[in-house]
């Protein structure tokens, strides 16, 4: 440790001796750490992250594949009436909820405004293992009375923006689609909804659909020919995906049989009810939920990451040249030490450590050029009321742990040559 020490001495003296050589690299280094650190950022929170929920990896969703008779109103979809059905019969899950996303007006104490609203089951907070922050959740008894459930969740970020954090929003009625709404709780922090690209200010009991979904005549709880709720399950301990799969396909069959005789199907031809037949249910994974924006940035978000790892090596390649130029410089002094006693793995050593150390301070300025370019991108690429992505530019545990990473193999790659 005490040669390491003074080896680490020995390199800041000499690169101190040689300031435009080491803003060079520094600079160099900066941008090539920078913008890996940048890309991993996003690539980390739209595609690798997990919801933030209690083990997500048990969470599946639901989705009804094949020729649908009726409407549908989203991916991954299926009806009220058909995610009841797998709630009370089924062997593979702990608990299941379901969820629609909607967009819907909001008057508080007279002002309006357009908010992201989630229709919920009650069975939704208890499932994911949110908490309360302030008052309380929603729960199964919330499913029993259709229209009989006014209440309202606010999450956590919308009572710290819209209400100061005030405590005593709890019992506050508030307008949404101009009905009455009385707010109950309020969500645990740090939970922004089951989509990339949506998250919601309120939450409101699915029972409330009529008065909150406007221009729909028919009572979409009811109506099985209208696909139109995300239906997750938890899967118990010890069943798979692909069991989960295997188990519900016998039920949903029935259903499908039973449904085909309702007077819907009156007037569908042969060929119709045959299709319509030939459903079959499908489980994918739920661990982040759903979201159609993290299909749209997956591949470009893997090129960049491509295409910055190659800018990288670029940058160690130009750096290992002015190394070289520079050991060529320092052929006397290399050689004075070899005369005098040190070895050639000293030297290779105290050549790493050189290059280490320009790394490091390459990484510091990158970290800090990876920070303002994540702003500068999401205040160019993302609209300003982009409330549902919410994506932090600053650098937690993940992406000191990805940098520090890549400046060590950074450091050994373009100094290695060199020593």
């Amino acid at each position: 440790m005490e040669r390491l020490l003074r080896d680490l001495q020995y390199s800041l003296r000499a690169l101190r001796r040689t300031p435009g050589f080491t803003a060079i690299a520094v600079l160099t280094l900066a941008l090539g750490i920078g913008a890996n650190t940048a890309i991993f950022t996003l690539l980390d929170q739209v595609l690798l992250r997990l919801l933030p929920v209690k083990n997500p990896q048990q969470l599946v969703l639901l989705t009804m594949r094949g020729r649908n008779y009726g409407s549908n109103w989203g991916g991954n979809a299926i009806s009220y009436p058909m995610f009841r059905d797998f709630q009370d019969h089924n062997e593979v899950f702990s608990s299941m909820f379901c969820r629609f996303p909607y967009a819907g007006s909001l008057t508080v104490d007279g002002r309006s405004e357009r908010v992201a609203v989630e229709l919920v089951s009650g069975t939704y907070f208890a499932t994911l293992g949110i908490a309360p922050e302030l008052g309380r959740l929603f729960t199964a008894e919330d499913d029993r009375v259709p229209t009989g459930e006014p209440y309202a969740v606010l999450s956590y970020a919308f009572w710290k923006s819209r209400f100061a954090g005030d405590p005593a929003v709890v019992g506050k009625r508030l307008i949404l689609n101009n009905y009455e709404v009385t707010v109950v709780g309020v969500a645990q922090a740090g939970f922004d909804g089951l989509e990339l690209g949506f998250s919601p200010k309120i939450f409101v009991p699915i029972m409330m659909q009529s008065h909150v979904i406007i221009g729909v005549q028919e009572d979409m709880l009811k109506a099985r020919r209208n696909r139109w709720v995300n239906a997750f399950g938890r899967l118990k301990p010890g069943i798979s995906q692909q069991q989960a799969k295997v188990s519900l396909q016998p039920f949903m069959h029935s259903m499908l049989e039973q449904e085909v005789l309702e007077p819907a199907f009156a007037h569908a031809s042969t060929y119709d009810r045959q299709e319509f037949l030939k459903c079959w249910i499908d489980v994918l994974p739920g661990s982040q939920g759903r979201s159609f924006t993290r299909r749209q940035l997956s591949t470009p978000l893997w090129v960049l990451i491509a295409t910055t790892g190659a800018v990288l090596l670029i940058a160690c390649a130009n750096l290992a040249n002015l190394l070289l130029v520079r050991g060529t410089a320092r052929t006397k002094e290399i050689a004075i030490r070899l005369a005098i006693g040190a070895t050639r793995g000293q030297i290779v050593r105290q050549l790493l450590i050189e290059s280490l150390s320009l790394s490091f301070f390459g990484g510091m300025a990158g970290l800090l050029l990876a920070f303002w370019a994540d702003k500068a991108l999401m205040s160019i690429y993302l609209p300003s009321d982009s409330g549902g992505l919410y994506i932090s530019s600053v650098p937690d545990l993940r992406i000191l742990f990805f940098t520090f990473a890549v400046t060590i193999v950074t450091g050994i790659t373009f100094g290695l040559v060199p020593a």
